[in-house]
């Protein structure tokens, strides 16, 4: 096994540098592939979380709990959309705290899926929160 960005991969002994290139090339879209899935995640949990807002207008403490959660959903999502802008390098300073990008990736389509049954929402942000723990970020929710 060896050690690329935060990915562990499982190489064989070679001194070929093309062999290199495409392990790291790998890793990269793996790590790409999950914050596909985690900005898919975060942008559809603002949208649950807007709607929530709405239907709650009357109820204060509600509102505040909800209010509370889109914030820290609007950082991880900003914090989402630059890691996805940069090169590689920014990309494995996210993943530096995850052992393993492809079970993070996972777990977000399966939050997405959550976010998508209509009494699900706690469920799904828990699931979000168990996510920033995966990936070494404080959990704020």
């Amino acid at each position: 096994m060896q050690h690329i960005g935060s990915t562990m991969v499982e190489t064989q002994v070679s001194s070929s540098p093309i062999r290199r290139v495409r392990i790291a090339k790998d890793a990269t879209q793996i790590q790409r592939a999950a914050l596909r899935s985690l900005a898919r995640a975060f942008d559809t949990a603002a949208q649950r979380l807007a709607a929530a807002m709405d239907q709650s207008a009357r109820d204060i403490d509600e509102l505040l709990y909800l209010a509370r959660q889109l914030d820290w959903v609007s950082h991880r999502r900003s914090l989402i959309q630059t890691a996805q802008g940069r090169g590689p390098e920014v990309i494995a300073y996210v993943f530096a705290d995850c052992p393993e990008a492809k079970h993070v990736e996972s777990l977000a389509d399966e939050a997405v899926t959550l976010l998508g049954q209509k009494a699900s929402l706690p469920a799904a942000l828990n699931l979000l929160s168990y996510i920033d723990l995966e990936m070494g970020w404080r959990a704020s929710a």
